[in-house]
């Protein structure tokens, strides 16, 4: 069953439920659900060649960054719903999809994810603050691999959402091409960091080695580069 609150299951389910309030239906299924079956399908496709998993090597690598691009899907609904409950002011849910947003941003800005933790998982935030803490939810988007599109809108929240700048000035200069995504290499950098910090050295070891955020798109494709 596709395209239904109703009768799916799971995350599927409140991905619709969701996704409907949002504005996201098309044509019966949310736009989200209809990029993650698209990916599965990539990777099942990925693994379906002669040799795929025996002899040649780029599999796996394609397979990390279509599963890096799954995550960043799934996280939509966990967004929305956020959102959606800091408007309503369901505290209790507010808190619950908080715990399983906020840690994302962790490696985005750390003054962005000390603001989010502090108000949404340490603090009691206020009423007044909602839509200031919606637009440092918004300014968080590239960096977990989505744009404001992929949330949609909800109550006039998310209309005014802008991404970064394709010709976004970096330490000052402007650049002449969009390089946003080679830009991001930072991203990995402070990733690093935080795995460091946990002695999580095999998650060091693959980002280090395959990248994650940083990407150029090439004659074969976009390329997750290290």
């Amino acid at each position: 069953q596709t395209g239904s609150a109703e009768e799916g299951h799971s995350l599927y389910a409140m991905t619709e439920k969701i996704g409907d309030i949002f504005g996201q239906d098309n044509n019966g299924q949310t736009v989200v659900n209809i990029k993650i079956v698209g990916l599965l399908n990539d990777a099942k496709n990925e693994i379906s060649y002669p040799g795929a998993c025996t002899t040649n090597t780029e599999t796996y690598k394609r397979l990390r960054t279509l599963a890096h691009k799954i995550i960043s899907q799934m996280t939509v609904p966990l967004i929305q719903n956020l959102i959606y409950n800091l408007v309503e002011n369901d505290r209790e849910r507010v808190r619950l999809y908080a715990n399983a947003f906020v840690p994302l941003t962790a490696a985005c800005e750390p003054s962005k994810f000390t603001f989010l933790r502090n108000k949404l998982m340490i603090e009691k935030y206020n009423v007044v603050d909602v839509d200031n803490i919606i637009r440092i939810i918004e300014s968080t988007y590239q960096c977990l691999g989505l744009k404001c599109e992929d949330i949609g809108i909800f109550n006039d929240y998310g209309r005014d959402c802008v991404g970064t700048p394709e010709l976004n000035p970096l330490a000052g200069y402007i650049p002449q091409t969009d390089v946003r995504k080679i830009a991001a290499l930072d991203l990995d950098i402070q990733s690093i960091n935080i795995f460091m910090r946990e002695r999580a050295y095999d998650a060091v070891k693959d980002y280090y080695t395959l990248g994650r955020h940083a990407s150029m798109t090439t004659r074969l494709g976009e390329q997750v580069f290290s």
